[in-house]
């Protein structure tokens, strides 16, 4: 199974409980029919993880909100997810890109 990602998403520096969604979909586009038990964790470039939350099961969307001090400077980056199931299976999305923007 291929897993991607979609859209690529760019917020404002300091926002916060902005939802970044997560579409997992398998190479033709349909989204992944095991969403319920899958782990997505959210990994970027430094290494650091942050788990996603499922919010929409039949439609395989995850989502990340972003916290008070998380995202402080303008910046780009280019992130994956690791979708890991109880049976063991774990797979890499696409790369994706963030672009946290200037306030003004």
């Amino acid at each position: 199974m291929t897993v991607a990602v979609s859209p690529d998403v760019t917020f404002a520096v300091g926002s916060i409980d902005t939802v970044i969604p997560f579409v997992l979909a398998d190479a033709d586009g349909v989204p992944i029919p095991d969403a319920s038990t899958a782990t997505v964790t959210w990994i970027s470039p430094s290494g650091q993880e942050r788990r996603l939350t499922l919010i929409t099961p039949l439609s395989a969307v995850f989502a990340w909100y972003t916290l008070a001090g998380e995202f402080t400077t303008p910046h780009t980056e280019v992130g994956r997810c690791r979708v890991s199931f109880p049976s063991g299976a774990r797979f890499w999305t696409a790369p994706f890109t963030l672009t946290v923007t200037p306030l003004f």
